[in-house]
């Protein structure tokens, strides 16, 4: 007796867990997951923003592969899934050690060097998903805002909104909702997260229904979007990119594991688990091919990257709001299902390393009135605060949401979803090397593989094309005084100059920007230049960051001339450069001298007959020509023309777009030949700030037009923004009209745009000079009739200092 009472004393006291109601296996409190729960969880990881972004993922693969490779993805997912389920518990399948987490299946079946190389990828990956995931709540507040917008001012509205506020909110939430101990107690934050994804799903899959019932038509091809629309290399890199996205958008496996840690038992977890798989995969695949081929057939080749922020739809704007709150509560509970593995982790380490450290231990506990007190720990508070923080941050450097998610689902899905599956499977069943299902597996992994790298040169390749076309909106940059943020404006040097000059960017700022902008040295001593010595640190931080030879440059060096030729008829080649466009181009016969443009309006209501001429006239002493743009306005109506007549009496004169440089080599453009006042396929008037055309009148007003690259018009828009001014010069006398770029008014077909925008000069695609019927001006000509106006030039001028 006193034998056995010194042994309890000294020794814990054993307690038989085999039958308790209390506690599982290995000691831990009962599980009380169930197959619904489970499917729930997966619903929630599953069905995210990738959804969003399959329209356009079929979009570039077209009515063959699109649905194809998504049920091709959902079946691989489904059986690697199933594979892994079976590993949650190491030996015997009913009583076996059991696995907690993806990383301890791997320690207990593969080798030390793959252990830390599965570790790193599924960490870096689960960090990247919350990146995603941040960048797409914002998106949807900011569509809830402009869809507002939208709504008030119509659909030609620019509507602007900067998305790093919205980023700040979620970021304030999901340091809130990170103070949630562990998975296990997240259970109906994950159920509601999956009754809004099934609600904006569903919202998203009607819209795209009603907008194929309403117009009858079935947009898309059987390829995809076709060459021509995009290059060769743009197609290629896109389909990658498609695989990508698709591959994210079934990305689960490495949450799996912690996934099938919650459910009880019996039956055996691996059994709930697995069909908990076949109803959640099969539910979403569902989803997928209604969402992504009917949000195709609406919009065709122009599906935007996201269904409901891309505004294809504006309408009803109520539901619309509806949606994208959902996807934000969504995308608030995805975010934590994915995070909290790797809580979990960093929190186990830092209690493996340091288990007697008061910052790792310490416990505070929150009063909270009418409640029990709160406890929480200090460490879970401050490492988690900074991790939401730094992944915030990151989202704000690359707003890319479908370079992102195809980079994702490229970078997870092979290694995570095929790879360990297939591997961790065949040492623990003991699957004999070179037997019938080890090759079948291997295949499986090896085909897997082919496709990720694909899909990841895809996405890196979209990505460093967004860094080139887009402004960083880490930055809190201004152009010309409109707030870009997600939004496709060229970085150029004048914005990074305004920018600095308003004090929106540091030298620090501007250092950084030497890897987005197509020029960085010469961006950078323009900004150097604009110091202009009242910035001693300034200076300073470009020394020691360029060295001496920077500063050797010339400040005359970085000005660029006061004047610069854009067009000039002196010669005969200039005709090569324009082409005509009037009112009768619509079925009316015309005697233009060069050819008219094809109608790019096909739905636009006219049907005039005006006709229009450009020629080079000599000028009469031997060797000067001029350009003489002639015609006849006329307000009547083709006989038995099937136009409804609303507006005519106009015609004009527009420049060909110029050749990018990247297609200069294909067309056999030498380097003699290629446009010097070109910049990346543009006419770059950065630094000039007004445009003079000298002309000989004829009485009436004409108009000029510049044409810059779309970023105004909301997604799927593809005209140029235009900017138009008017220019009424002397009748049948020699002129030099001076129109400051501030004076040109934003048009959208005619229609001044009631927003303030500037112009960006960097980025001109396009001139053109154009005459209507109604004038323009007081004491214009105006009404039908013959016009004519002699041009010898159009340049570009720098008059303020």
């Amino acid at each position: 007796m006193g034998d056995s009472t010194n042994f309890a004393a000294k020794h814990p006291v054993s307690i038989n867990i085999t039958e308790s109601k209390l506690f599982d296996d290995d000691g831990r409190i009962k599980r009380s997951g169930s197959v619904w729960t489970a499917s729930a969880h997966i619903i929630t990881a599953v069905i995210g923003s990738g959804v969003l972004s399959l329209a356009w993922a079929v979009a570039q693969l077209g009515w063959i592969a699109g649905p194809i490779v998504m049920l091709l993805f959902s079946f691989v997912t489904y059986y690697t899934s199933s594979l892994l389920s079976d590993c949650y518990r190491s030996g015997d399948p009913l009583f076996g050690k059991r696995n907690y987490t993806y990383m301890d299946v791997v320690q207990a079946n593969l080798s030390g060097l793959q252990v830390k190389i599965c570790g790193w990828i599924q960490y870096v990956n689960l960090f990247g998903v919350a990146i995603g995931y941040t960048i797409a709540s914002s998106i949807s507040l900011m569509a809830v805002k402009r869809s507002d917008c939208f709504h008030k001012h119509g659909h030609k509205a620019p509507c602007l909104q900067p998305n790093t506020p919205y980023m700040i909110i979620f970021g304030v939430i999901e340091i809130i909702f990170s103070q949630i101990p562990d998975f296990d107690q997240i259970w109906w934050l994950s159920i509601v997260a999956a009754v809004m994804s099934f609600t904006y799903s569903t919202i998203g899959l009607g819209l795209g229904i009603a907008h194929v019932a309403e117009t009858g038509k079935i947009g898309g091809s059987l390829t995809g979007v076709s060459i021509g629309t995009v290059t060769e290399m743009q197609k290629v890199w896109r389909t990658f990119q498609a695989l990508g996205a698709i591959a994210f958008a079934y990305s689960y496996s490495l949450i799996l594991i912690e996934i099938q840690d919650t459910i009880k038992s019996p039956p055996s977890e691996a059994k709930t688990m697995k069909n908990a798989t076949i109803i959640s995969v099969s539910v979403t695949t569902v989803f997928y091919m209604l969402c992504g081929c009917f949000g195709y057939a609406a919009f065709g080749d122009h599906a935007p990257d996201n269904l409901l922020t891309g505004f294809g739809f504006y309408d009803p704007y109520w539901l619309l709001d509806i949606a994208n709150i959902a996807i934000f509560v969504h995308l608030v509970g995805a975010y934590q299902v994915y995070c909290q593995p790797l809580f979990a982790f960093i929190e186990k380490t830092a209690a493996e390393w340091y288990p007697n450290s008061k910052i790792i231990t310490k416990n505070i506990s929150v009063p909270i009135p009418g409640f029990k007190s709160y406890n929480i720990y200090l460490f879970r508070l401050v490492w988690r605060t900074i991790f939401v923080i730094i992944s915030t941050i990151i989202s704000m450097l690359l707003p890319f949401f479908s370079d992102i998610v195809g980079i994702l689902g490229a970078f997870g899905f092979w290694p995570l979803t095929v790879y360990y599956p297939v591997e961790i499977y065949i040492v623990q069943k003991k699957i004999p090397k070179w037997s019938r299902k080890w090759f079948g597996l291997q295949i499986l992994s090896v085909t897997c593989l082919i496709v990720s790298i694909a899909a990841a040169v895809g996405s890196f390749a979209g990505v460093v094309s967004d860094l080139k076309s887009r402004f960083p909106v880490a930055l809190r940059s201004f152009l010309r005084g409109a707030e870009v943020k997600y939004v496709q404006i060229p970085l150029t040097t004048a914005s990074i100059v305004e920018c600095y000059k308003k004090r929106y960017l540091t030298i620090i700022d501007v250092i950084i920007l030497e890897f987005y902008h197509p020029n960085p040295h010469a961006a950078s001593i323009s900004v150097l230049a604009d110091t202009k010595l009242r910035d001693v640190s300034a200076l300073v931080s470009f020394h020691v960051y360029y060295g001496e030879a920077s500063l050797a440059w010339n400040i005359e060096d970085l000005v660029p001339p006061s004047e610069r030729y854009i067009f000039n008829f002196s010669s005969k080649d200039e005709l090569k450069n324009w082409h005509l466009y009037s009112d009768s181009e619509y079925g009316a016969f015309t005697k233009s001298k060069i050819k008219l443009v094809t109608n790019k309006y096909p739905d636009d209501n006219i049907s005039g007959l005006s006709s229009a001429a450009l020629e080079i006239k000599d000028t009469g002493n031997g060797s000067t020509s001029v350009g003489l743009f002639s015609g006849n306005l006329s307000l009547d109506v083709m006989e038995g023309s099937k136009w409804n007549m609303t507006r005519s009496g106009f015609c004009g004169m527009r420049s060909k777009k110029t050749v990018r440089p990247s297609n200069w080599t294909q067309l056999g453009i030498g380097m003699a030949h290629r446009p010097t006042q070109q910049f990346d396929g543009f006419i770059d008037l950065d630094g000039y700030d007004t445009i003079a055309l000298k002309l000989k009148g004829d009485g009436r007003c004409y108009i000029s037009t510049i044409y810059t690259e779309n970023w105004v018009n909301s997604p799927g828009q593809d005209e140029d923004n235009s900017w138009q001014a008017f220019v009424f010069v002397p009748k049948d006398n020699w002129y030099i009209a001076k129109i400051p770029l501030t004076r040109y008014a934003p048009t959208w077909r005619g229609n001044i745009i009631n927003a303030r925008m500037e112009m960006n000069p960097a980025r001109i695609v396009g001139m053109s000079l154009s005459v209507n019927a109604e004038g323009g001006v007081p004491d214009a000509k105006s009404g039908p009739g013959d016009f004519g106006v002699e041009v010898d030039w159009i340049k570009a001028l720098r008059m303020m200092q």
